[in-house]
């Protein structure tokens, strides 16, 4: 869909509106006469972050015959539609997430947040370092530009935040966790990186 609406000369098009705000965009579909696209409108009023959750449904082609469109429709879109509204008034219905901490240079902190995940900014995360996080666990989320640790249980948890502040701290970096649960993991100590430059006259 996104290729037949950006990259072709569109003849003709419409957005056919239903119950629940519910909202289509149906195009022809070029190279192919006698079939449309049709696509789910995502609605307005909501954050980037509520759509993290949807499942967000993908369009359709569908052929010209008005009955056989309607059934294609009505079964392959409308309930995965259907599903991602929900997804998205679930979402939004959420305490919007706290804000982040303010960057304390040299340190990482991590906030254990009441759905049990565990978040940081990636712009506080060095940028050598962020391989580490992924290879732990931590998903990039882009609409709030944050690293996030699943809830994977405490004792899961635990391990990869540990391991995550080992590779931090033989670096010199250290990790702060923010709002620490009684059973949260104690962290490694920062450390001096094991190889510093020398103060003296460069080497040759």
């Amino acid at each position: 869909m996104l290729w037949a609406v950006t990259e072709t000369s569109l003849e003709q098009d419409a957005v056919l509106t239903g119950p629940d705000e519910q909202q289509l965009f149906v195009v022809h579909r070029p190279r192919h006469p006698g079939q449309f696209l049709i696509a789910p409108l995502a609605p307005g009023g909501f954050a980037d972050h509520h759509f993290e959750e949807a499942a967000e449904p993908n369009g359709i082609a569908v052929s010209n015959d008005p009955a056989r469109a309607a059934a294609a429709v009505t079964r392959r879109l409308l309930p995965r539609y259907a599903g991602a509204l929900a997804a998205l008034r679930r979402a939004a219905a959420l305490p919007d997430p706290p804000p982040g901490p303010a960057q304390i240079p040299g340190v990482v902190q991590l906030s254990w947040n009441s759905d049990g995940t565990v978040t940081t900014p990636l712009s506080h995360v060095p940028v050598d370092a962020r391989h580490v996080f992924f290879l732990h666990g931590f998903q990039y989320k882009p609409t709030r530009g944050n690293f996030v640790l699943p809830a994977y249980g405490h004792g899961a948890q635990a391990l990869r935040i540990q391991a995550v502040a080992s590779y931090l701290g033989d670096r010199g970096i250290g990790v702060r966790l923010r709002n620490v649960p009684d059973n949260a993991p104690a962290l490694p100590p920062a450390r001096q990186p094991k190889y510093l430059p020398s103060p003296g006259r460069p080497r040759r």
